[in-house]
């Protein structure tokens, strides 16, 4: 703006310049050839640029003195890329006559008419549009005659009319472009106010267009190259964005390149921003800070470029107040300590938007959050994410940073005092370094979820410690059969837009560890002691109790196509030690599993099958058990056949000792005789 400005203050010296020269000219000659010739050699010695009058020239004595010149170039300085700097489709200059007896120009109207105005800066950092040393100082030396015999201006108007302005450095590869530039000033003096407005376009380096509009009121310090916009309403309107509207006062030093914006009113939509804002517009030190504090406002609306944008709750953002510091650079737009409130909720932190890109970091922290509320909805095809009509794309939007919650819910999932780092760029969500409370104990690990396809897929890679396997399994199944405190290292994959569909994508494993808890539904020692007591003919010895505790219950958990296999389940409970494997149906809730039963304390059984006298130990043998039915409601039953075929086998053993024994003794003296009654005691 700076560059800008001072183009448009040099063109009006240069006009004025000219208007002077003209003016003098005109009292002593009238031939326009020789008029072309006299501008020409004056511009030449000013400026040190060849300026080219192709059109023609036409002057007026009465009733005021003016000048109108037709197609005019003036030149560029050696070194730089293209011969015209500036060129012009008309040139006018009207001044009044009776002023000038007072050492007074009173310019009627300047206008400039479809100019093209290229300002460039080289690889060493010159430029175009300063002059040499030699057109500079007499330059000064024209303007400190003029001060010396107090000669005053003042401009009725000046108009730019249909003018683009281009800018380019080729150090910095920066382009850009002022299109169609309409600006008007009337009643220019200069020591008082006057009014200022105009319009252009604004089309920076990746070919996106701003069209921006100014209305003000100018007072412009000469001496101290300072200028002030009294009232000023400033719009801009990016392609596919919504207009921004700045209002107030704007004060500018054009020697130090500061601005100040007394107070700020900024409006985008139904945002609306008020505070304090200063800084740089020199492109060596760009810079701005301030204070802003906002209404509230509607940041899905302000965020939502197309039809794509949609959230899980369609008030999501809907309702935003926020305050903070502002700090902008070249390269990202940040808000500091900021405070404020999200759909009713507090929060605080800091963002920034980085201008080079399309990506915003962060760092919040809020009291609760409803994360289904914030998540895409629907499905998006490659071509809608991070698409641009502009010619450098900026790729897709990514949104990186940490998050701190009190509460957060998803779905049936309730997590407390939650941080992770966040993630978020073409419908993919990554939460990393994830820690949080849940079902009474904490959860740590990385959780992935893609909403780019037609359901939403999860990859969940998590160390549960301290966790309530009764409120894990009532949150994850709607019922329990189970509690304890469970140890749980998870990796698992899923998708799908309902329960079934995420059951049945189900794949990876969890290994576990749950621990002086109770399994509901059935009483295992009972069935056990139940079975021994009918082989024995005796009365059980414990009472059935409709569950099963443990002191620990290990094993892994594989998924896949809607199964839950488990290849090494363990279960030791204060009498029994119980191995099994089976699976269970996620969908159906069919349990089938194989127990082999190991009794932890001894346990003497003496009976008689068949005429064979038993005597044996049974915590020597696994008895053999089977678990089926469904998760809610299991079925226990022990293997009375294989119990049988344990005590058969027991049977034959003492019935083959007794027969040894007796063939032995029959050829061994007494005293060997001794010796193999006490090997072969039962």
């Amino acid at each position: 703006m700076k560059t800008v400005f001072k183009l448009v203050v040099g063109l009006l010296s240069l006009t004025l310049l000219t208007a002077i020269t003209a003016i003098v000219l005109f009292s002593t000659m009238v031939n326009s050839d020789l008029l072309k010739n006299q501008i020409t050699q004056y511009v030449k010695s000013s400026t040190g640029r060849d300026l080219i009058i192709k059109g023609s020239l036409h002057a007026s004595f009465w009733p005021r003195l003016g000048i109108t010149v037709d197609d005019i170039s003036l030149s560029n300085p050696a070194g730089f890329k293209g011969d015209t700097f500036l060129s012009a489709h008309k040139l006018t200059i009207s001044a009044e006559l009776g002023p000038l007896l007072n050492r007074e120009l009173a310019v009627n109207r300047a206008s400039l008419t479809n100019a093209i105005i290229n300002l460039q800066k080289n690889a060493q950092g010159q430029n175009n549009w300063s002059f040499n040393s030699s057109a500079k100082q007499e330059s000064h030396s024209t303007e400190k005659n003029l001060s010396d015999k107090s000669m005053h201006f003042n401009i009725a108007a000046l108009a730019l009319n249909h003018t683009s302005i281009h800018y380019s450095d080729t150090k910095t590869g920066q382009h850009y472009s002022l299109d169609d530039v309409n600006l008007t000033a009337d009643n220019i003096t200069s020591s008082q106010a006057f009014p200022l407005h105009g319009n252009f376009t604004f089309i920076s380096d990746s070919n996106s267009k701003t069209a921006i509009n100014l209305k003000t009121i100018a007072h412009y310090d000469s001496e101290n190259s300072k200028i002030l916009l009294e009232n000023s309403d400033l719009r801009l309107k990016p392609e596919n964005a919504p207009e921004v509207v700045i209002k107030g006062n704007i004060q500018t030093d054009l020697n130090s390149s500061l601005i100040k914006f007394l107070p700020l009113n900024l409006e985008m939509g139904d945002l609306k921003i008020n505070g304090d804002l200063s800084g740089s517009y020199a492109s060596s030190n760009f810079g701005f800070n301030g204070h802003i504090t906002t209404n509230s406002f509607n940041l899905k609306r302000l965020l939502s470029s197309s039809k794509s944008f949609q959230l899980g709750n369609s008030n999501s953002l809907t309702n935003v107040l926020l305050t903070a510091d502002l700090q902008i650079n070249s390269q990202n737009i940040s808000l500091k300590n900021l405070t404020g409130n999200v759909d009713g909720h507090p929060i605080r932190g800091q963002l920034n938007f980085a201008t080079s890109s399309s990506n915003i970091g962060f760092s919040l922290a809020s009291d609760k959050l409803k994360l289904e509320d914030y998540l895409p909805s629907g499905s998006s095809s490659k071509s809608e994410v991070g698409s641009t009509n502009n010619k450098r794309s900026s790729g897709p939007l990514v949104i990186e940073g940490t998050v701190e919650l009190g509460q957060l819910s998803y779905d049936v999932y309730q997590f407390s005092r939650l941080k992770t780092n966040l993630k978020y760029t073409s419908n993919l969500v990554s939460l990393s370094n994830f820690t949080a409370n849940i079902f009474g104990g904490s959860t740590s690990g990385i959780i992935n979820m893609n909403f780019a396809g037609n359901a939403p897929n999860f990859s969940i890679k998590q160390r549960m410690s301290g966790i309530s396997a009764d409120q894990l399994l009532r949150t994850l199944t709607g019922s329990s059969k189970l509690n304890g405190v469970a140890n749980l290292n998870i990796d698992i994959n899923a998708s799908g837009k309902s329960g079934a569909a995420i059951k049945q994508s189900l794949s990876g494993a969890i290994t576990f560890i749950v621990s002086n808890g109770a399994v509901y539904g059935s009483d295992i020692d009972y069935k056990i002691d139940q079975a021994i007591s009918k082989i024995s003919q005796q009365n059980a010895e414990t009472a059935d109790r409709g569950y099963t505790p443990f002191n620990h219950l290990t094993g892994t958990a594989s998924f896949s196509n809607g199964n839950c296999s488990n290849p090494d389940l363990e279960l030791l409970t204060p009498t029994l030690k119980i191995q099994a494997k089976g699976n269970y149906n996620l969908l159906s809730n069919n349990i089938n599993y194989q127990l082999t039963c190991r009794l932890l304390q001894p346990h003497p059984i003496n009976t008689e099958i068949s005429g064979t006298k038993i005597n044996a130990d049974l915590s020597n043998y696994d008895i053999p058990t089977k678990v089926g039915c469904t998760l809610q409601s299991p079925c226990v039953s022990v293997d009375l056949g294989g119990v049988l075929k344990i005590l058969a086998v027991e049977g034959a053993k003492a019935v083959a000792k007794t027969a040894i024994k007796q063939e032995l003794l029959k050829h061994v003296d007494e005293n060997v005789g001794n010796v193999i009654n006490k090997i072969l005691e039962p």
